[in-house]
C-alpha cells in the first residue's frame, strides 16, 4: 500500500460456523468444489486465516483498526454505525449506514 496515505482496517467479525453454513450453502448452489470439503477441514483453513490475519494486524501497530462483530451489526445497526463513524471520522451519515443493514440476510445463524 502506498506510504503516502493513511489506512484504517475494520476487521467483521463473524462465528466461524455460521461463515461455514453460509460458504456451504453458497458453493453448493454454484456447484463449486468445496462444497464438498468437510466441514472441519474449512474450519481449519479459515482459522488459519484468521491467525495470519491477526498476527499481521497485532505487527501493524501503525494501522488503526477497529473489530465489529458481526451478530451486533445485525442486532444494533444504529450504535455499530456509530462506532465505526466515529473510528472514520465522524463524517458519515450514520442513519443511512444502519438503515442498510438487512437482518433478513442473517440466514445462517448457530
Amino acid at each position: 500500500m502506498p506510504d503516502d496515505r493513511s489506512y484504517r482496517a475494520i476487521f467483521l467479525d463473524r462465528d466461524l460456523d455460521e461463515v461455514l453454513m453460509s460458504q456451504a450453502k453458497m458453493l453448493a448452489r454454484s456447484g463449486k468444489r468445496g462444497a464438498a470439503l468437510p466441514a472441519e477441514r474449512l474450519k481449519a483453513v479459515f482459522q488459519q486465516d484468521l491467525v495470519r490475519i491477526h498476527a499481521l494486524l497485532a505487527f501493524s501497530t501503525e494501522l488503526p483498526r477497529l473489530r465489529v462483530r458481526y451478530a451486533e451489526l445485525i442486532g444494533t445497526p444504529h450504535e455499530q454505525a456509530r462506532a465505526i463513524n466515529v473510528f472514520l471520522g465522524g463524517t458519515l451519515d450514520e442513519g443511512l449506514m444502519a438503515a442498510v443493514v438487512d437482518r433478513s440476510l442473517h440466514r445462517n445463524k448457530v
